[in-house]
């Protein structure tokens, strides 16, 4: 009978076990499924020349308004059967889950990841005109078959040669947007889009949507060389309408796509 009962509180431990992180890493770094679920307590860094991988099947639990910064690189190494969860802060607050400034994001990745909000999930650098990072994000960061629910994607550099690709995810109230001015553009591809709104600011480098599905949402397009195009998708239920700034004059692209009860 004691061993039975010295088994069951081994195994009560092995349940509710965690691991609190915060700070900087200061090598190669990989979060295990076993050490999961990890508690950010605090900001989290990726320095230059460093490396976080995250296993299939963790639990990323955000306890306050903190960030990972990403200055390195980052794997998440989701699987279809195993995804990797982000669970954002309970309230929006000013952090992003993930942060990336000054980084080749091509050297990152992120595969068969939930994020849930109210707490932003990604976004690319946070510069403007007269706020600039002295080493700017390149390339592409590219997500793939993720799910994002009550929360935000953004890009927001400045004059940059970076970009984000988000491909095979689902968006449910959420906010995708393309920060004013000059930021980079945001490709969706194979993407189903429901009760969310989608964003380009004005000069925002645009936001192109291909074989998705866009449904109950809002379309907003600012002044000045703001953009959409829309290849081989479907939008209904949709309103579309200028979101800050006039006269509207970018590119508004449909091309083999349908628009449907989605005035313009």
């Amino acid at each position: 009978m004691r061993n039975k009962i010295l088994v069951s509180v081994l195994s009560l431990f092995s349940i509710v076990s965690a691991t609190d992180v915060s700070g900087n890493i200061t090598s190669n770094t990989t979060w295990t499924l076993t050490n999961s679920p990890y508690n950010v307590i605090g900001d989290v860094g990726i320095p230059s020349g460093f490396t976080l991988t995250i296993e299939a099947g963790v639990t990323v639990n955000f306890t306050g308004d903190y960030k990972i910064l990403v200055k390195g690189n980052i794997l998440i190494n989701g699987s279809s059967s195993n995804h990797v969860i982000f669970n954002g802060n309970s309230a929006t607050g000013s952090e992003i889950n993930l942060m990336f400034k000054s980084t080749d994001l091509s050297n990152s990745s992120i595969n068969y990841t939930d994020f849930t909000g109210p707490q932003y999930a990604i976004k690319l650098a946070d510069e403007s005109e007269h706020n600039q990072d002295q080493t700017k994000n390149s390339d592409t960061l590219k997500v793939e078959y993720s799910s994002f629910n009550n929360t935000g994607v953004f890009t927001s550099g400045y004059s940059t040669t970076a970009g984000l690709i988000i491909n095979n995810s689902t968006f449910s109230s959420c906010i995708i947007k393309g920060y004013y001015p000059r930021t980079e553009p945001i490709i969706l591809k194979n993407c189903i889009i429901d009760n969310s709104t989608i964003a380009s600011d004005s000069y925002n480098y645009g936001i192109t949507i291909i074989n998705t599905t866009v449904k109950n949402s809002t379309i907003t397009m600012g002044c000045c060389s703001a953009n959409f195009d829309f290849q081989n998708s479907i939008v209904y239920n949709t309103s579309t309408s200028e979101g800050g700034g006039s006269p509207v004059n970018g590119d508004f692209k449909i091309v083999n796509s349908k628009f449907i009860e989605s005035p313009i």
